[in-house]
């Protein structure tokens, strides 16, 4: 009984294990030095560092079960401000119900920009810049 009860265990977690996966969102801007980045995100950390680039660089790592990672979602858009960066889980309404998902964005944008961030659970973390930052 032992031997069948720890083959069931080991399957289970070797089920799990591959159940999880991992999808990268990356999307590219031309921008005009002066703008701002705002980032607002149900989960996750976020990192911005600043580069001699005129280019907003954007890159999300969503990591967790297959049905969490499916339902998080990442736009990134232009405004007449800058760029605007949204992730959001479709259908959980509190960032605590999601078991196993991490998500970690890292933003390259020029050194001449202001930032505003925002992220319901994860680390701020902003390399230098010319412009105002903005977090919580």
């Amino acid at each position: 009984m032992k031997i069948a009860t720890t083959v069931l265990l080991v399957f289970v977690c070797a089920v799990a294990v591959a159940s999880a996966g991992e999808r990268r969102f990356e999307k590219s801007f031309s921008v005009t030095p002066g703008g701002t980045l705002v980032i607002s995100t149900d989960v996750g950390s976020i990192e911005v560092v600043g580069s001699s680039s005129k280019e907003v660089t954007i890159l999300a790592l969503i990591r967790g079960s297959q049905s969490d990672i499916t339902d998080y979602r990442v736009e990134a858009f232009e405004t007449g401000r800058g760029v605007e960066v949204r992730g959001k889980g479709r259908s959980m309404s509190w960032p605590w119900n999601w078991n196993d998902l991490e998500v970690e964005f890292t933003v390259r944008v020029p050194a001449e920009y202001s930032v505003k961030l925002e992220t319901s659970g994860g680390n701020l973390t902003v390399g230098p810049l010319k412009g105002t930052v903005d977090g919580e």
